[in-house]
């Protein structure tokens, strides 16, 4: 099962330790965490069999709350910010995915679609609550937009001629800054930043693709790329510089 982990203060000098500690489910059933917040609050999905519950747990009172859904089997949280608010993507009852809010003062609610849209997901949120992720957009199954203020914006990023390209934001900060991935050229994708309406395309490891997963309030972004011998690494991009993370020793094909 996801976890979190804790760290406990360790003495000058000594390995730092991290407990591991299980999340409940229900009988039989597998799960996985996405998101948490500086409070110890966790946010995934459980599943078994088709159903797929998306969760809240509290690490301070060991409580572990089912969001709910839109009408489908398909719920996943993949965020939560400081204040409780969660994001993610829930099925409704015509089988469509659906960007969704939630806290433990609202009920799960749909965050909506681009103009004539079916579907939705988001994968990010700030802590002034708002939204990133993909909405679809003519013939196009994933367009990176921003839910904010009720309404969706496409935030006019990349226009891959791939029905199913996979372009999308994962990530806010506060400051407005946005990480996720465009198509590139022949049917390759890129890891970008958006800010204020300006695009930059991050290099890659010397590969065809790369992604960018997350961004912190100094601007720090990480993601993955394909390097030039062909596995992809992690990577961490800041002041105009993307750097190899390297893997682990013993797991040295990939990161």
């Amino acid at each position: 099962m996801w976890i979190y982990a804790i760290c406990v203060a360790p003495a000058a000098f000594a390995q730092v330790r991290y407990q591991i500690t299980r999340i409940p489910t229900s009988q039989g059933a597998n799960s996985v965490g996405l998101g948490i917040n500086n409070k110890g609050e966790v946010v995934g999905y459980s599943f078994q069999g088709e159903d797929y519950q998306a969760f809240l747990y509290s690490s301070s009172d060991q409580s572990l709350v089912d969001l709910g859904s839109l009408g489908g089997k398909i719920n996943a949280a993949c965020a939560i910010n400081d204040a409780g608010q969660v994001t993610g993507y829930s099925q409704d009852g015509n089988g469509n995915l659906l960007a969704f809010l939630f806290s433990r003062t609202q009920p799960i609610a749909s965050l909506g679609t681009l103009d004539n849209a079916s579907t939705s997901e988001a994968f990010g949120i700030n802590s002034h609550g708002a939204v990133v992720g993909d909405s679809q957009s003519g013939t196009q199954n994933h367009r990176p937009v921003l839910f904010s203020n009720g309404s969706v914006q496409d935030l006019d990023i990349g226009r891959s001629n791939e029905p199913e390209a996979l372009e999308t934001a994962y990530a806010i900060n506060d400051s407005g800054q946005i990480v996720g991935r465009r198509s590139s050229d022949n049917n390759t994708f890129h890891a970008f930043v958006s800010f204020n309406g300006n695009t930059t395309d991050l290099a890659t490891l010397g590969g065809a693709n790369g992604e960018a997963l997350a961004i912190n309030k100094n601007g720090q972004v990480v993601g993955d790329s394909d390097t030039r011998e062909g596995p992809a690494h992690a990577f961490s991009f800041h002041h105009s510089q993307v750097k190899d993370l390297g893997t682990l020793p013993g797991f040295d094909n990939a990161s």
